[in-house]
């Protein structure tokens, strides 16, 4: 598919975005050329110049079309920032500090020092660094302004400045120690030297730090194998950040990620309860707070939330008796499916296709599968795919639809082949599957039974990665069926 940054820009509004975007250009009296080229795009599910340049054939302004659509983009953008303009409190700091630019070469000083007193104790609340340092320097240049002998005040200024550009320092340190610790984690280095920085939480002068210390010392420790300081250190930086709600209603998405963490901590390390418990309790606070709300970045943590949730519902003993969270989870998906990581969206896909299958409701597994499988290019080269072509096979093996299978078994392997290396258990699945497209009946018993013991046979290792359980518990599937 072709790409367009326009395109894009406008395909990401939301529909009160373009609301307001068209009302400003009607009140700006500006609803010409430029207007017309963002209702065709806006229409496009997909860019397409050609069909663009068709539509305004024979018009003038044809011939400098990039001029239009660069005013387009810059029109969108202006409107966006009038759109948002309360979207952080980053961003009244910023509106604060151009009023008082505005004010002071006016020479208007008084209504100045007002705006730049309002930008100080935004910036200060919310541990805004950049801010704290621009204010500091307008401070002093009134202060120059008014009273240029205060030698006083201005080295007062001086250390208000000197103590943001530190906290600021303190702030980049603790970003380049978790980079390099996240570097060495994923690399699987040898433990590197901790640094001097993270031997206690003091060390880290804000509240972005703290939140930079301890997921610091929660990769460190899962380095390590420690996973009980692991544990403590997103349970003490969770504690933290309850104790600032305003920060956190500020900016959620730090919060919502570490409670994203430490709930796959613990149903990686099979303590689903306690997951569900600090899920649920998290989303008592956020409720509290009015969150969630419309930000695409805190979106994408409350779909991962989500998406922890289902994986440990879909493995429940009865999934049936969850029935009324996997609705409630089915509703939310389809809302949000055009705003979703393809990732995530594929994921939601399997899972719910599997809760379908273990309920034997394979009419409604095929529709999650189908899907995904049509668009098999858009989705070939993510792993999560490879367990979904997979299912796809038992759900038609266990519906008898035998002719189907043969195809998909080829299919499979076909996809297996351009992703990467066959898994050994992968491929005695495609070869039960091509067994049970060529044999009667009667003969499906042991094959079964063939099946479970070279999956996991009683005197040596699974066949099976832990990883791919996880994902696929196939001895329930095998232990479930009519032939096991």
């Amino acid at each position: 598919m072709k790409k367009n940054g326009l395109h894009d820009l406008i395909r990401s509004l939301t529909k009160s975005e373009k609301r307001y975007f068209k009302l400003q250009c009607r009140r700006q009296g500006t609803d010409g050329n430029y207007l017309r080229i963002f209702e065709i795009l806006e229409k496009q599910a997909e860019f397409d110049e050609a069909a663009m340049r068709e539509k305004f054939a024979g018009e003038a302004f044809l011939k400098q079309l990039h001029v239009t659509k660069n005013y387009l983009r810059e029109k969108i953008l202006e409107s966006l920032r009038s759109f948002h303009s309360q979207m952080s409190k980053d961003a009244a700091v910023k509106d604060l500090l151009r009023n008082v630019e505005i004010l002071f070469l006016k020479e208007l000083f008084d209504q100045a020092a007002d705006e730049l007193r309002r930008a100080a104790s935004l910036a200060n609340e919310y541990e805004l660094h950049t801010a704290q340092i621009e204010v500091s320097r307008w401070k002093r240049k009134l202060e120059q302004t008014l009273h240029p002998n205060r030698f006083d005040r201005f080295a007062e200024i001086l250390e208000e400045q000197k103590q943001a550009s530190e906290a600021l320092q303190n702030n980049l340190d603790f970003w380049q120690i978790i980079v390099g610790t996240s570097q060495n984690f994923m690399q699987r280095g040898a433990a590197s030297e901790k640094p001097a920085l993270l031997d206690h939480p003091h060390n880290a002068l804000s509240l972005e730090s703290k939140v930079l210390f301890f997921n610091t010392l929660y990769l460190k420790y899962l380095r390590e194998a420690q996973p009980e300081n692991a544990e403590i250190a997103l349970m003490d930086l969770i504690k933290i950040l309850e104790n600032q709600p305003a920060r956190v209603k500020e900016d959620p998405v730090s919060y919502i990620t570490t409670v994203n963490n430490l709930a796959g901590f613990y149903v990686f390390r099979n303590e689903s309860e306690k997951a569900l418990d600090q899920l649920s309790r998290t989303r008592k606070f956020l409720e509290l707070l009015g969150i969630p709300d419309g930000r695409r970045p805190v979106l994408k943590q409350i779909i991962r939330t989500t998406n922890i949730e289902l994986e440990i519902y879909r493995n429940a003993a009865n999934p049936a008796s969850h029935e009324p969270f996997f609705r409630e989870a089915e509703a939310f998906v389809k809302r949000l499916a055009a705003k979703m990581p393809t990732e995530y969206l594929l994921s939601f896909h399997f899972q719910f296709a599997w809760i379908c299958f273990l309920k034997k409701d394979f009419d409604t597994a095929l529709s999650w599968i189908n899907q995904p499988l049509n668009d098999w290019r858009k989705h070939s080269g993510q792993y999560v795919f490879r367990y979904l072509l997979l299912l796809n096979l038992m759900v038609h093996c266990e519906r008898r639809n035998l002719f189907v299978l043969r195809y998909f078994v080829e299919s499979a392997r076909r996809q297996f082949k351009k992703s990467g290396q066959i898994e050994p258990f992968e491929q005695e699945l495609l070869h039960f599957f091509t067994k049970i497209g060529q044999l009667p009946l009667r003969e499906y018993k042991p094959l079964y039974r063939d099946l479970k013991s070279k999956l996991f046979p009683e005197d040596a290792d699974t066949l099976v990665p832990e990883e791919a359980l996880r994902m696929m518990d196939l001895r329930r599937w095998l232990g479930m069926f009519t032939f096991a």
